[in-house]
């Protein structure tokens, strides 16, 4: 039985489905005998599902087209034929693809051997032509490299180990230590630097600027002209500055209370008669000794308020400007406190005194075991399963001393016997 065209178009919408039933109802055609018509509805529906490309773009896609850097030329020459497809070239199709070739191909020898063979060419170079000599280099250049890689990894194993070999004989000074020495075996690795505190460092090798956080006096009796040393600490403390005019020179002076004598550099005193008489030797943080240019007294003024005073300095080669524990005082920067400070010894044996007779006279506090004034009662959460547990066993040579003990806390109330069974035992 032969369907008509009306019932062809009905099974074809029937079997797509009712997305295709929807596109059918937006199509449109030009009479009601061509929407039944089912050669013109597959037309209307490929014109629908594969619209026109752009012309211009596809051939902008085709000369741009270029090898990449792992594509082999068949695969190349594969993607711009189906590149080609869509350009409508007509007969020049074969020959842009030939000259796609030439400008895409990656390797430049190649490229150069195409070039030569178009111009020694009577009827110029074809595409079937320009695919083997591609084809060609490709294999050539596979082979070579094939013949060339083993020597290529031991020219390099060679390089390295040369490498190597010269880096073990030739060092150069280390930065840390000031020596010579293997890689990572440094004898600094580890130590502190005595001029910085830093790690990893020696102090003949330090970069970082002196610092000084507290100074303190101390005695001496290695030596005679030992009188008296400073020691540098890494205390942590904040620091106090003051500008002082010392012989009509502004100088800035750190506030130490913790040092006992006030150090001044030799560079604000040159150039002026100043007589310096003997001065202590000073002892630095790395505990080397100093031995100063002197001392001198200084007339210093304080421009806060225009007073002026004497005050006594030491003078060294390189330090930074520090006034004591007495200047400070003298100057009214720091003001002591001596009511609240314990100057006096036999005070001291005089509170010791009180303080026996304070027990002395209270010995029944002091003495003997404490006790609670009334009796405490512990409380047993009742949800819990009392527990009974084994005696503990005890050494026979420990059992008479266990026994004298139970015994001397019975006596002073701190145990109680028990000889009635009980629910919880420990």
């Amino acid at each position: 039985m032969r369907r008509s065209e009306k019932s062809k178009t009905s099974l074809f919408l029937h079997v797509a489905g009712p997305e295709a039933i929807e596109v059918y109802n937006t199509l449109k055609f030009a009479t009601q005998d061509e929407s039944e018509n089912l050669g013109s509805v597959l037309n209307a529906f490929e014109k629908y599902c594969n619209p026109r490309k752009s012309l211009a773009m596809e051939r902008y896609y085709f000369n741009k087209a270029q090898q990449e850097s792992e594509e082999t030329i068949d695969h190349f020459i594969t993607r711009l034929k189906q590149l080609a497809k869509s350009c409508e070239y007509g007969d020049l199709e074969e020959s842009l693809i030939r000259d796609r070739i030439i400008c895409g191909v990656r390797c430049d020898s190649t490229r150069e051997r195409l070039l030569q063979e178009d111009e020694l060419s009577l009827c110029g170079l074809t595409l079937d032509q320009s695919i083997k000599i591609c084809k060609a280099a490709e294999n050539v250049k596979r082979e070579s490299n094939a013949f060339q890689k083993p020597e290529m990894e031991q020219q390099t194993i060679c390089k390295v180990k040369s490498s190597n070999s010269n880096k073990n004989k030739q060092w150069n000074e280390c930065t840390r230590c000031g020596m010579k020495h293997e890689f990572r075996k440094c004898p600094a690795y580890g130590k502190i630097c005595r001029k910085c505190n830093g790690k990893n460092h020696f102090a003949k090798m330090c970069k970082g600027r002196k610092q000084v956080k507290q100074v303190e006096q101390v005695d001496s009796n290695e030596d005679s002209d030992v009188v008296t040393a400073i020691r540098v600490s890494s205390i942590d403390k904040k620091q106090v500055f003051v500008i002082l005019l010392v012989d009509g020179l502004r100088v800035k002076f750190q506030l130490d209370t913790g040092s006992s004598c006030n150090i001044i550099p030799k560079k604000f005193i040159e150039g002026k008669k100043i007589k310096l008489t003997k001065g202590p030797t000073l002892m630095m943080y790395n505990d080397t000794k100093v031995v100063p240019k002197g001392q001198c007294i200084l007339p210093v003024i304080n421009p806060k308020n225009g007073k002026s005073y004497k005050v006594k300095f030491v003078v060294v080669d390189s330090f930074s400007p520090i006034l004591g524990l007495n200047a400070c005082e003298k100057l009214n920067f720091v003001q002591l406190k001596h009511e609240n400070m314990v100057q006096n010894i036999s005070k001291i044996k005089k509170l010791d005194l009180d303080y026996k007779k304070l027990i002395n006279g209270n010995k029944d506090i002091f003495e003997g075991l404490g006790k609670v004034g009334r009796p405490k009662k512990l409380t047993i959460d009742k949800s819990v399963t009392p527990v009974v547990n084994a005696c503990r066993k005890v050494p026979f040579a420990l059992k008479n001393k266990l026994k004298e003990e139970l015994s001397r806390m019975e006596k002073l109330g701190v145990i109680k016997r028990v000889i009635e069974p009980t629910e919880w035992v420990n």
